[in-house]
Formats: C-alpha cells, structure tokens, sequence
C-alpha cells in the first residue's frame, strides 16, 4: 500500500476493497454464463468496465481487489489455480495499463471532455490494453490444458472483443458518474429526460421485437438527442441502456442480431454496440460539450470585455476631470473620491513625498483618519506606502494575512485585508503613493482582481500628470502676480487685488488706505554701489514691509524703487502707526556706511473714488512727501 492507504482507515479501506471485489466477481460470473465457446472466454465482460472505473476514479491502491475478483471468478470457473492466477494478472495488469495510458495521453477522467481524447480513449482502451488480459488470459488457458492451441485466434478475439466492450460500454458511465454525481436539473430538463428515457425504451423494443426489419440504427436519433440535449453522463447512460436491450434482444434470438449462432451474434452485437454506439455518442456528445464550453467561455469572455470596457470609460472620466481641475485641494479631493467610486474600495488615501524626501505626508484621503491630512507621516521603507516608495513598483495584496511583507507590521492597526498601492513618478521621479483597501462587497473576504489592479495603475499614471499639470499651474499662477526680484506681489495682482478690496470697501462700508513707499536717493546707490546692491537692497526694504505688515495685508511692488501696500479695513490713525514703524525699521536696518530711509505717500478711500483716482491720490501723498524732504509721511484724507 502506498501514501494514500494510510490517510484511509483500514476498516474504510477494506469494506471498499471487499465492496470491488463481490461487484467484480458477480460481474464476471454474470458475464461467464454467456460464454460459450469456451469456459473463461466472453463476448459480454463488465469487469473490464468496473476495474478501469474503480482504478482511474479510486487510484491504484485497489489493484487487489481487482486481482481477487478475477482470480475468484476464473478458480470457480476453471478450477485450476495456475490458469486463474495468470488470467487474473492479466486483467489486473489491464486495469492498471489502461489508467495509466488515459491519464498519461488521454486526460485522466477528464477524458470524455474532448472528442479526441474519446477517440484516443478508443484507442488506448480498445486497441492496446485490452490485448494484455486477451494474450495473458487465452495463453493461461491453452497452457492449463483448457483450450486447444489451434482454437486461440477465435478465443482471443472473443475475449479482446469482450474486454473492449466493458470498457467502452460500461466504463464510461461509471467514470463520468463517479466523477460527479450532481443533477442540476430545473423541471422542464427533468420532465426531458423521462421523455427521453421513454422513447429510449419505445425504440429499442421497435429494434428488438423480433420481427424482422432492418432496424439497427433507429436508436441512433435517441442517442444524438442525449449527446445534444443533455451531457456526456447522460449520453454514456443511453448507450448502457441501449446496449443491454441489445444484448437481451440478442440472447433472446431476436432481431437484428439473434438470427445468427449465438457467438457470432454476440459479435456482431458488440460491433453494433462499440463500434458504433458508444464511440459515436460520445463523440459527438463530447463536440457538443466543448461547443458548449466554447460559447459559455466567449460569454464569459464578452462579460469581462463590458466589465474592463466600463471600467476604461470610467478611467476615462476620470481623466478628464483630472484635466479640468488645477486647484490643488479641489484635485486631491476629485481623486480620492473618483478613485474609491470607481474600485469600489472603502479607503484610499493620496501621499506626497515632502522637500526632504524623507517621508511621506498624506494629502488626500477618503475612509481613513479624519486627522490624517497634513499630520499622518510615513517614513521611507515602512509599510505600506514607505516600502512601495522606496522600491517603486506598484503591489497588489489580496489578502494582507498571506503576505509575509505587510501582515505583521500592519495587521493590528491597518485592519484591512485587501489592497493596492502605486508610487507616483513623473519623468521617472517619485512625487508621491497613493493606495487604496478593503473591496467594497458582501463578502468579507472579497479582495480586489487583476482588473481592479490595472484599473488602479492607470488611475495613477493619469494622477502623476495631474498634479504635475497643477504644480505647473501654481507656478505659473505665481510666476504671474510675483516680482521676481523682491519676492512680492507684482503690479498686475495690485490692480486686481485693490478692485477687490474697493468694492468690499463700498458694499461693507469699511475703512481702506493705501501706502505708496518710495526709497530715498536709490538712483546714488546704484551709481556709487552698482546695480547688484540696488537689488539686493530693494530685497531687504520688500522684506521689511512684509514684517511690518499684517497677513491680511497687500504688499505690492508698484515700480522701480516704488512700493505699494494695501490696508483692508484699516483707519488713517492706524494707517499712519504702520508707515512710521516701516520708517522706523527701514533705518534700523540699513548699514552704518549708508542710512536707507523711505518716503511714504497716505491716502485714504472714499466712497466715489475708483481705483485710478485712488492710486492717484497716494501718489500725490507720496510727492509731496518728498518734496518736504527724506523719511516724510504725507497724508491725504
């Protein structure tokens, strides 16, 4: 006994291997009663049927119940112990020939799924190892003295033909049986399949009535609606049932075949039953079933392609929304929710990496920490996200308990089991990870596909140039309204932001001034400095007025050595405070060699001014505080 006895109890092992045995000897004894020629020699043999089934389905461990069953059958036969001993090494070496051949050619149980592994089936069965049983089985009897040696080319025809009839008549159903046993029949099939048993039994008492009329292949229209109708099971259960009516129709001298001498009427019986019968049914029913499988697997096959077909217009959209927005929180938002709606996920959360390249900061996130943004940091190498940064490829974890990367450092507080993570490159350059978890579903143990996955990758080469297309809109959008040199806002984002500031001064009826801040002699300093130190102190007055300044405030380089600010609700009193703290630290500032001071220029709003008179006023402030000399503030209410 092998590997597989042992995980089999022995008292489970040998009530089956006592079962095969008695099934195997009344077979035979049943088949041995139609023997006429000789003793031992049938045209009609089962067990050949019975030992290919019970060792392709069972395996090759109850080869000894199949030698006892035949040695029991031939011992009560014959009566010689040698003879009985070399038939039934014959029939068990044909038993374990013919399953290995069918599984090492012919696809093992599966053999009746294609129509040429039927045919090799045929072959392998019918032509080789059944010659075994025939040749060992005439051989012992010619030796043993019970048959003649010049009768041994009409007896090992017998007996190749019965042997092949049990394993073309009888195998098949037994291994297609064994292989599953489950009717999933709706009412109509069922109420089919009578019908089909019905006219199965009309039509073989028509062909075997005993009248005489050329009849033998009327049965074959039952036998093609099996094949079409129903399955392989079915089709080799009409041929069963087909041939035993034959065979009895036969014993009992009746038509087609009973008009000749028994054994060549059994012959001619067999080449009805094998040659035609059974290989053609299970033939066609086997093209039946591929076509079958062949049309389930292009539905299947057309599911998949509408399923990816919506997912790609689903990414699509994706795409262009990703296009329309450069807003930076706007798209980080757009992409957490189009990303978790379109995969279906739960959580999905967008991290960047920041200046230092040391971490990863979550700036998006939907289904997460409602404190995550901005906060949660991920170092590079930690799992997830850290890990798929650092090595830069994409991961798909169907189930986080089965890989050994990220179950134990995540499994406690990332309670998930599914996910997908990406790093987000532009040109080749990591910027960011997004990930996404946990399958939306029934099914607590869903996980997401391949699909899913490609789906994912997309969305985040799509994500890459977005935010790409936003950091170059803010620079843009910066390079616009900025002064290169100083750092401050720029003449044009002035304009705009002092309309804006005018019109809620109108609509609110709130106070506004605006200062115009001129530096004293700049024209000297570039002639005695150079233009470098003229830049380089246009950037130290521009930071000055930014520190002087509330947020809220607008500092503006109006021109040259000209500077504009802003004050949004703001008194002349207090407007008039901020212009000397600027003076004050304007010369604190400067170096002991050369003293820097400003002039600055006050004018206050009112309600039928617009924006041109506005700024024409604080100019004129500006004027004549120069004309009264350095470091002057004028005012014009």
């Amino acid at each position: 006994m092998d590997k597989k006895i042992t995980g089999l109890s022995v008292f489970s092992y040998l009530a089956k291997a006592f079962a095969i045995t008695a099934v195997y000897y009344v077979a035979g004894k049943w088949g041995l009663s139609l023997a006429f020629a000789n003793a031992s020699a049938t045209a009609i043999w089962p067990p050949t049927g019975i030992a290919l089934a019970v060792i392709l389905l069972l395996g090759y461990r109850f080869w000894p119940s199949i030698f006892w069953g035949a040695f029991l059958v031939n011992i009560t036969t014959q009566g010689s112990a040698w003879a009985s001993f070399g038939i039934a090494t014959g029939n068990t070496l044909e038993a374990l020939l013919s399953v290995f051949l069918v599984n090492r050619y012919s696809n093992g149980r599966e053999t009746f799924n294609h129509p040429i592994n039927v045919l090799k089936f045929s072959v392998l069965v019918g032509l080789i190892s059944t010659t075994v049983s025939a040749t060992a089985g005439v051989a012992s009897l010619a030796l043993g003295g019970f048959a003649p040696w010049a009768n041994f080319g009409p007896i090992w025809l017998m007996w190749w033909l019965g042997d092949t009839s049990g394993g073309f008549i009888l195998a098949p159903m037994l291994i297609l049986w064994g292989s599953t046993t489950s009717v999933p029949w709706d009412r109509g099939k069922c109420l089919e399949a009578a019908l089909l048993l019905l006219s199965l039994f009309a039509v073989g008492q028509v062909i075997f009535s005993g009248k005489n009329y050329p009849l033998a292949f009327t049965g074959f229209p039952i036998l093609m609606w099996s094949a079409f109708r129903f399955g392989q099971r079915e089709t080799a259960t009409v041929v069963f049932i087909l041939s035993v009516m034959a065979m009895i129709g036969t014993l009992h001298s009746r038509e087609p075949f009973g008009l000749q001498p028994i054994d060549p009427a059994l012959l001619f019986l067999q080449m009805f039953m094998v040659g035609l019968s059974a290989i053609t049914a299970l033939v066609v029913g086997a093209a039946v079933q591929e076509r079958r499988r062949a049309e389930s697997d292009l539905r299947k096959f057309k599911e998949r392609l509408q399923i990816e077909k919506d997912k790609f217009e689903q990414v699509l959209n994706i795409e262009e929304g990703l296009n329309t927005i450069l807003d930076a929180n706007k798209l980080v938002d757009f992409i957490v929710n189009k990303t978790t709606e379109v995969l279906e996920a739960e959580k999905c959360s967008l991290l960047l990496l920041d200046d230092n390249k040391q971490e990863l900061c979550v700036r998006g996130r939907k289904g997460t920490y409602n404190d995550a943004v901005g906060q949660h940091r991920i170092k590079m190498g930690q799992p997830i996200a850290g890990l798929v940064a650092q090595e830069g490829e994409p991961v798909l974890v169907k189930n986080i308990e089965e890989d050994s990367r990220f179950a134990r450092p995540v499994g406690a507080s990332y309670k998930t089991r599914s996910f997908m993570c990406a790093p987000i490159k532009i040109n080749y350059t990591l910027k960011g990870v997004m990930c996404v978890a946990d399958k939306k579903s029934g099914d607590a143990q869903a996980s997401f596909s391949d699909l899913d996955f490609k789906v994912f990758c997309m969305i985040v080469r799509q994500v890459a140039v977005a935010l790409e297309n936003a950091q170059l809109y803010r620079e843009l959008n910066y390079l616009a309204v900025t002064d290169p040199l100083t750092e401050l806002n720029n003449f044009r984002y002035f304009t705009q932001c002092l309309d804006h500031e005018i019109h809620r001064a109108v609509r609110y009826a709130n106070a506004l001034c605006l200062l115009m801040v001129d530096v004293d002699n700049f024209k000297l300093v570039n002639d005695h400095y150079g233009y470098l130190e003229g830049d380089i102190l246009l950037k130290k007055v521009g930071q000055v007025l930014k520190r002087m300044t509330r947020k809220v405030d607008i500092v503006c380089r109006y021109a040259g050595d000209e500077f504009a600010i802003i004050l949004p609700e703001t008194e002349i009193t207090k407007a008039r405070n901020v212009a000397e703290k600027i003076k004050k630290e304007i010369i604190e500032n400067s170096s002991s060699q050369e003293k820097i001071t400003v002039s600055v220029g006050l004018a206050q709003y009112h309600g039928n001014m617009n924006r041109h008179d506005f700024i024409l006023k604080a100019d004129m402030a500006l004027l004549e505080a120069k004309k009264q000399g350095k470091n002057r503030l004028y005012s014009l209410v």
